[in-house]
């Protein structure tokens, strides 16, 4: 160079990759961590036996029906903690949507019970109260994320029905 002075292309190449190189690590780690699916504590365990599936004589033909009550959702896994309740004494026929939305119907179940499952955020909850040996009283209660999204009682002696979505 003339006059001894130095080029400062190959500085400025330099620093120019370094950041390149430094941003799109940022950038690599910025996708791993938004890809991982969201870290949930698993559901308690559950205080009483899950409903009780009749079997029939017959096998029935191929159908989309679970064999299960949903707990977590098929499409991954759930955000919101959600907890069906009935409180009452004696028996009463329930229904309640599972984890996937599902309609489960069942019937004759012996009072207090309580359900826990994961969900998305705002899938929708119901779980419905029938008192089946004439009772006088019968309360349903939907908890989300540990906060009451709905409690109904009733003293009529025919039940009560509780509805919301999870997280909000």
């Amino acid at each position: 160079q003339p006059g001894g002075r130095r080029s400062l292309g190959p500085i400025v190449t330099v620093a120019v990759v370094a950041v390149l190189v430094v941003c799109g690590g940022l950038g690599a780690i910025a996708l791993v961590r938004l890809s991982d699916p969201p870290r949930v504590p698993p559901a308690a365990e559950q205080p009483y036996p899950l409903p009780y599936r009749y079997e029939t004589e017959e096998p029935e033909e191929e159908s989309s029906w679970a064999s299960e009550p949903a707990l977590t959702p098929s499409a991954g896994s759930g955000t919101e903690r959600v907890t069906y309740q009935v409180i009452g004494e004696g028996r009463a026929d329930l229904q309640y949507y599972d984890a996937n939305g599902d309609l489960v119907q069942i019937d004759n179940v012996s009072l207090p019970w309580r359900l826990n499952l994961a969900t998305r955020k705002g899938g929708r909850l119901m779980v419905i109260a029938g008192a089946s040996d004439g009772q006088l009283s019968i309360t349903c209660e939907i908890t989300a994320n540990g906060k009451t999204v709905d409690r109904q009682s009733a003293v009529d002696g025919y039940g009560s029905s509780c509805f919301g979505s999870a997280g909000g």
